[in-house]
């Protein structure tokens, strides 16, 4: 973000983001209450539906620092990825990047991809059906994000 661009191929498309608490709390429930939940499926999602001209928003609005979302094409997605050597395939002796994690770039376009043709725009009431507790918003997340270093955030989000 220290362009101020948000460069993604998802065109308008609309994702309803949730936070990996509510997806751990959802899964502990369902673990812990067993008899209720068997057999059930549920679409865990956030609350609200936002494209990525709304997430620019939040995080120029929580970070009182300019985003600006600026949609690029697949190809041009690609041309990212391999500028800077994320692999176009999966391999599982692909060594880790510096953030421990196996990407490659056909898998994340291709979720981008998805987005933009509104395959993600999808939003329920499952995480408060399940757990009784509202989703964590984006902004949410965002503010409590907001003082943390990039390594520190996967351990704080909740």
């Amino acid at each position: 973000m220290e362009t101020g661009l948000l460069k993604q191929a998802t065109g308008d498309g609309f994702i309803a983001p949730v936070a990996k608490s509510d997806v751990a709390g959802s899964a502990a429930t369902c673990l812990l209450q067993n008899e209720r939940h068997a057999g059930a499926v549920y679409e865990i999602t956030g609350s609200e539906l936002l494209n990525f001209h709304d997430i620019a928003e939040i995080g120029t609005e929580v970070h009182h620092a300019p985003i600006k979302y600026a949609p690029v094409s697949a190809e041009e997605r690609l041309a990212f990825y391999d500028s800077v050597g994320i692999p176009r395939t999966y391999d599982p002796d692909m060594p880790p990047s510096a953030d421990g994690h196996m990407w490659a770039s056909d898998e994340l376009i291709s979720a981008e991809v998805a987005i933009a043709e509104g395959y993600q725009a999808v939003m329920s009431h499952h995480v408060k059906h399940i757990t009784g507790q509202e989703p964590v918003s984006l902004r949410s997340v965002m503010e409590r994000c907001k003082s943390l270093r990039y390594d520190e955030i996967g351990a704080q989000v909740s």
